[in-house]
């Protein structure tokens, strides 16, 4: 199964500009640039609602063992980036408020800053953020300002290193899921950012920007929970018995009985996948041949592509196993997160001894 889930606050600081909220500006932006000999820094803050995720795992949905999160943030633009390059993300240590500021248009000390975790006053300084909880952090040291640019717990870092190519955010945040769930740490989301060392030594590393919550595009920051489902199999004969003798050619084809045209956003569906053979050899039975139904092989997964931007929104993985229920293949979908007004097309790769092929199913809109 795969879930998804949009920010519920995002927003980046900047060092040159202290006191500047950018809470509901459309990008988030890593940067460490000079002008001149003057150094800035910019961070990016975000912060997901987990609760129905603990809920999921409290009630034994989603086991606390086997599941998967992850951050993706989509690429919107890059400047002057070195070949390689490590962006590092901590839990942050304090409650924060995002504010309704942006960098150019909007000018705003409403909410988070460089100095400030929620607004231009003095009560709300980063070095203050603990929220009563005893643990290791960090504060960010510039000068004698102690205490600004964030405040984070340094015992735990996800890390995605670049080399020679730029792509999106895409980090595996799992164990500060498991961390908020437990009660560990408060979740109060992510800090991301170049590493100390980048940040205060002279070299320029250039901007990198996403786009943030605030976007009018599909391109939304998400958390990805990803986890293995399992369902009670029935009667049905898998058909890498009829193919298992058979040459690379493939000779059973995938479809599904039951996928709609449109969903709404939010609907939870299983969707019927059937395999039957392409050649059924002629003989007297009571059963019309082209209608007996079979398991696909063991080794099958799913997956999803905005049919127009050909990007996959699910991809093939263990998670996206072929459930074998009572009397057909499945695979289960939430609709819950998904653009609307977008075109979906679902695809299906079976593996056997012999081949890997690749089905299309079908194509369905997502409507509010």
């Amino acid at each position: 199964m795969v879930l998804f889930y949009t920010a519920s606050k995002d927003a980046s600081i900047y060092l040159q500009q202290p006191y500047q909220n950018t809470g509901i500006d459309e990008v988030l932006e890593i940067s460490k640039v000079y002008y001149g000999d003057t150094r800035d820094n910019s961070r990016v803050l975000i912060q997901f609602d987990t609760t129905e995720i603990s809920k999921s795992i409290a009630n034994n949905t989603i086991a606390s063992s086997s599941f998967t999160a992850s951050l993706q943030l989509k690429l919107t633009k890059a400047e002057e980036i070195p070949a390689n390059f490590i962006i590092e993300a901590y839990p942050i240590s304090g409650s924060w408020e995002m504010g309704t500021g942006t960098r150019f248009d909007n000018l705003t000390t409403n909410g988070l800053s460089w100095y400030y975790r929620n607004g231009d006053n003095t009560s709300t300084h980063w070095y203050n953020t603990m929220d009563g909880i005893t643990a290791s952090y960090s504060t960010f040291v510039d000068g004698n300002a102690d205490g600004v640019g964030g405040a984070w717990y340094s015992s735990s870092v996800a890390t995605q290193s670049f080399s020679y190519t730029l792509d999106d955010i895409n980090l595996d945040v799992t164990k500060f899921i498991k961390s908020w769930n437990s009660g560990s740490i408060q979740n109060n989301g992510l800090i991301l950012k170049f590493p100390n060392s980048y940040e205060t030594d002279t070299v320029d590393y250039g901007t990198i920007k996403f786009f943030s919550k605030e976007t009018n595009t599909i391109y939304q920051p998400k958390l990805v929970i990803t986890y293995p489902e399992t369902t009670t199999s029935g009667s049905l004969i898998d058909i890498t018995n009829f193919v298992a003798s058979s040459s690379y050619d493939v000779v059973y084809r995938c479809y599904s009985p039951n996928l709609k045209t449109s969903y709404t956003k939010g609907q939870k569906v299983s969707i019927k996948v059937d395999a039957r053979e392409l050649y059924p050899i002629k003989q007297f039975n009571s059963t019309f041949a082209y209608q007996v139904k079979y398991y696909l092989p063991n080794e099958a997964y799913y997956a999803v592509m905005d049919t127009l931007t050909k990007e996959f929104i699910i991809d093939y993985s263990p998670n996206t196993k072929i459930l074998r229920g009572l009397r057909n293949n499945m695979i289960n979908l939430n609709f819950t997160n998904w653009p609307i007004g977008r075109n979906y097309t679902l695809f299906v790769k079976s593996i056997e001894a012999y081949n890997e092929e690749i089905f299309e199913i079908g194509s369905f809109d997502i409507y509010e």
